[in-house]
């Protein structure tokens, strides 16, 4: 109980000031009351800096240190956001191809539309979004994440990735230790009173655990299959989607591509070229749905 209010102190106190701050504060705290826990018990990781396991502890603080910095990477950086310069360099080109496709015979069979933001009064380049808890637009736009407190986009999607993968790292390595660390009684009611701070953190670890595995599943999936969880979940309501299956995107280039360009290439792209290309592949192969060519409205 006394846990709890002190939280719930806490969690007041912290309304006051700018609600980054906050989230990234008690994500700090926990990390460093389960670590403290962890180190201050009779533990594996208290042996291992009492007996100067040097390979032990280089390896706790490079996960650690590596855990928060891809956090704080991923929560303080850009994800992709249109700025005011991107209206020149992308929107005007983008209505220069529109004008172009209306010039043509077929200009009712249209495969992308530019949207103006009514917020940002910027031209939305191809998987732009706007965010409304980040009100801006962003490219790429994948989700809005609570936990890191920004958008998750072209920028920054592969550093959330790595970060979800370190932190279910340090989460098995805490639940290792935790579960060694459990003291034998004669009673149940003796062990969880001997065991509560190990017990409290167990849970925590483990259903941590099992939300950052249901997340690595889910965006490694996506990223095979060229996706966003945008696009996964919105997509009958996404313009450029409506002509393709919901299993199907026109940016996926292959399961190995995918993984390449995901994780290797950092540069922002050009979507409405593989748009584009995916377009012109489905007139060849007469794949496109039903007899009408498709309207934007």
């Amino acid at each position: 109980s006394r846990v709890l209010m002190s939280l719930w102190r806490l969690c007041r106190s912290m309304r006051y000031l700018n609600e980054g701050v906050a989230v990234r504060s008690i994500h700090c705290f926990f990390t460093t009351c389960i670590v403290t826990i962890l180190f201050v018990k009779d533990t594996e990781l208290r042996t291992a800096f009492t007996e100067r396991h040097y390979i032990t502890i280089f390896f706790v603080i490079v996960l650690l240190a590596g855990s928060t910095f891809l956090y704080f990477l991923t929560s303080l950086m850009d994800p992709g956001f249109i700025k005011q310069e991107d209206v020149e360099s992308v929107g005007y080109k983008a209505l220069a191809l529109l004008e172009r496709e209306k010039t043509k015979p077929n200009a009712t069979d249209a495969y992308w539309e530019p949207e103006l933001c009514d917020i940002c009064l910027v031209i939305q380049p191809v998987r732009t979004r706007h965010c409304i808890d980040c009100n801006r637009c962003v490219r790429r736009f994948d989700h809005h994440c609570p936990w890191v407190y920004n958008c998750v986009g072209e920028r920054n999607h592969q550093f959330y990735w790595y970060f979800l993968v370190s932190e279910m790292a340090v989460l098995i390595w805490g639940m290792k230790i935790t579960r060694n660390a459990f003291i034998e009684a004669l009673t149940w009611n003796e062990w969880i009173h001997i065991n509560f701070l190990f017990l409290f953190s167990f849970v925590i670890m483990m259903f941590g655990a099992l939300a950052l595995f249901a997340l690595i599943s889910c965006h490694t999936f996506l990223i095979a299959n060229g996706q966003t969880t945008w696009e996964f979940v919105r997509h009958n309501r996404i313009k450029y989607l409506r002509n393709y299956d919901d299993s199907d995107s026109p940016f996926d280039e292959g399961l190995i591509q995918n993984f390449v360009r995901f994780f290797c290439y950092f540069k922002e792209r050009d979507w409405l070229v593989l748009l584009q290309n995916a377009h012109a592949r489905r007139r060849r192969n007469g794949r496109q749905r039903g007899d009408k060519p498709p309207l934007l409205v």
